[in-house]
């Protein structure tokens, strides 16, 4: 599926679930809708969904095909790579905390983050204090890269590791 596809069918998953007034839960609807774009494009793996409407008591994840081509069955708990994807979700989310007034883009990152995290990075020498969110948006925290120390190669070799709680 096309970068387009894609995001024309989330467009019309969004629209359709938020439109549709007939019987059917959004649950259900959702499913169906999965399952029809998953079963649309022979190219797919597998595809996975997840829905927080608290507005609308919505806590709802949905998948549809293989974890792996040829593998089992894709499960909601299945731990699912989204690697840089990630950025701009982050990224939105301090923004809307930063115009909410409860971010700064001034804060430094040390109280934000987990006490095993700020231990990892003290130990490396990094000072916490003066690391700033501005800094980590704006790719100059002085962060070394993650991906050239065997990260991708541990990845691969322990899938089903959960590296985050």
């Amino acid at each position: 599926m096309t970068r387009s596809a894609s995001l024309r069918s989330v467009l019309f998953l969004s629209i359709g679930l938020v439109t549709n007034a007939n019987a059917q839960s959004f649950e259900q609807r959702a499913q169906v809708y999965m399952d029809s774009t998953y079963y649309a494009d022979t190219t797919m793996v597998g595809l996975l969904v997840h829905v927080e409407a608290p507005d609308r008591s919505i806590s709802w994840t949905g998948v549809s095909g293989r974890s792996e081509k040829g593998g089992a069955a894709l499960q909601p708990e299945a731990p699912f790579l989204i690697a840089s994807n990630i950025k701009t979700y982050v990224s939105a989310t301090i923004l809307r905390l930063v115009e909410e007034h409860q971010l700064n883009l001034n804060d430094p990152v040390g109280p934000l983050i987990t006490e095993k995290s700020r231990a990892l990075f003290t130990s490396d020498g990094y000072d916490l204090q003066a690391i700033t969110l501005r800094h980590l948006l704006s790719h100059t925290s002085g962060l070394d890269s993650y991906t050239g120390y065997g990260y991708i190669d541990s990845i691969a070799a322990h899938p089903i590791h959960r590296y985050f709680a």
